[in-house]
């Protein structure tokens, strides 16, 4: 056995093959959280920033994809899901939030999204996030663990405060916005090319083989 242990916390891999089409609409007005509808993941705070939006823009979108009351996929969360769609009715948003239920192949149907929204406690592992961004939809996630070496740059995307107006002033910037938006889009692809894609993880993964296993004796 090692007499030293070495912890690599790696991210996981996005086939970016399969990923080649963009997803972002330069036109469109619709805000997008793909995801599991689990209580760290703050849908209170994006609901609440998304009803300050519409009162300024009244014809912007949010679709939510990932609810599990119909599937049961995770019934430890019915009641915050409950709470949750409670919220959205008590602000008048029902027409204007559109939620999908949580499903092995989330992305079938999305498209035209101006924004990948993502006020969660927890953002490093998040593969929605990497394939979002593979789609070359600009993210805005919370200043979370890790945020900044996902998002290292204002052009590559926006972390904000965990906060519903903060995050109503991050979203607020890609409606004015729309041309930086796309540019934020294609460098977040740039992104996961880079550092998240399965060839660059499978070459860490690798090297570390090489370094801590491979070692000649």
């Amino acid at each position: 056995l090692s007499t030293r242990t070495f912890v690599h916390e790696i991210h996981n891999g996005i086939p970016i093959q399969e990923f080649s089409k963009s997803k972002f609409g330069i036109n469109s007005n619709t805000f997008l959280f793909l995801n599991a509808f689990r209580e760290l993941r703050n849908l209170d705070i994006l609901i609440s920033a998304f009803a300050k939006l519409k009162e300024n823009f009244p014809f912007v979108r949010l679709v939510m994809v990932g609810s599990s009351l119909e599937t049961n996929f995770l019934p430890q969360e019915k009641e915050h899901e409950e709470r949750i769609l409670q919220l959205i009715s008590d602000l008048k948003l029902q027409n204007s939030v559109n939620i999908y239920p949580f499903s092995s192949n989330p992305w079938q149907g999305v498209e035209d999204i101006l924004g990948f929204v993502l006020p969660a406690d927890q953002v490093w592992l998040n593969n929605a996030l990497l394939e979002a961004m593979a789609y070359s939809i600009p993210p805005i996630i919370a200043n979370a663990e890790r945020a900044e070496f996902i998002i290292p740059s204002k052009e590559v995307g926006i972390i904000c405060s965990k906060d519903d107006h903060s995050l109503y002033l991050a979203m607020k910037q890609l409606v004015e916005s729309p041309e930086r938006a796309r540019t934020m889009g294609i460098n977040a692809k740039s992104r996961v090319l880079e550092e998240f894609c399965s060839q660059q993880v499978g070459k860490k993964i690798y090297s570390l083989y090489q370094k801590y296993l491979w070692k000649a004796q």
